[in-house]
């Protein structure tokens, strides 16, 4: 999840060309500096970024613990239209406190791919097959917030800190097949998380921003900071608040059990 935040960050700037011309609100010449080293920073990343894009095959073991034990493996993972992805306003605040505001939308996005799961969850619910899993996201937008640090010597450089964001989405569907090897249960799973995660992600944005926000500085400061090599490795999943992420787990599982197909999924 985070990896797909930091993926619409970049693409957006990328797409914000034309945005920066009719919806860049700054104020003085400062703003202006920021904003221009903002994109140029990302639009050097974001030429390098196809449509669709073919992500390699990744086999997740999870270490055995209360949350979750196991393994979740996706072959041939396609996402497509992180392309379109635009920055419908910009804004850079001087005066004291400085801000950094950024509002990325998106209309329609696909992810699919194919997998292989043999997870235990909570130590109680099995959760196993093989199959193809499609899901469509719709008209994501992303708001970004943000302190920033502009210094001019001995080099221009600029750093963000305290970020934050919010969240929201219109609709994301699913089409879930081979979920414990039954095709009619894959259609009852698939209904439920249609119904379940687009209202829990925009009710919960907040709890998101600071599970998220930590590791998405990080990897915007190192974007900044000229890097040639992002960290964005699986093993940066480790830094996520394990108290926070166990806590949003057991949100969604209380969100699921007002849902009226609740029992017939366990």
């Amino acid at each position: 999840m985070k990896l797909l935040f930091f993926g619409l960050f970049l693409v957006g700037i990328c797409n914000a060309g034309p945005v920066l011309q009719e919806e860049l609100l700054v104020g003085d010449f400062f703003g202006d500096i920021i904003a221009k080293l903002i994109q140029g920073v990302i639009n050097g990343i974001c030429s390098k970024i196809a449509d669709p894009i073919n992500i390699a095959d990744k086999n997740i073991v999870l270490p055995d613990s209360q949350l979750a034990s196991g393994h979740f493996e996706v072959k041939d993972l396609v996402e497509s239209g992180l392309k379109g992805l635009k920055a419908t306003n910009i804004t850079v605040v001087t005066i004291s406190p400085s801000k950094l505001y950024v509002t990325l939308g998106i209309p329609s996005m696909d992810i699919n791919t194919n997998y292989d799961a043999d997870i235990l969850l909570a130590s109680l619910i099995p959760i196993y097959g093989n199959g193809l899993a499609n899901i469509n996201f719709k008209n994501l937008q992303f708001e970004m917030s943000s302190g920033y640090k502009l210094e001019m010597f001995p080099k221009m450089a600029l750093s963000i800190n305290d970020l934050s964001f919010k969240l929201s989405i219109d609709s994301a569907t699913f089409d879930l097949h081979g979920v414990i090897n039954n095709e009619a249960f894959s259609v009852i799973i698939s209904q439920v998380l249609d119904d379940t995660i687009a209202p829990f992600i925009n009710n919960h944005s907040e709890r998101l921003s600071k599970l998220l926000s930590p590791f998405l500085e990080k990897i915007i400061n190192q974007a900044f900071s000229g890097s040639k090599k992002l960290e964005l490795s699986a093993t940066s999943f480790e830094e996520l608040n394990e108290e926070e992420l166990k806590a949003l787990m057991i949100l969604y599982m209380h969100s699921l059990q007002s849902h009226p197909k609740f029992d017939q999924l366990f």
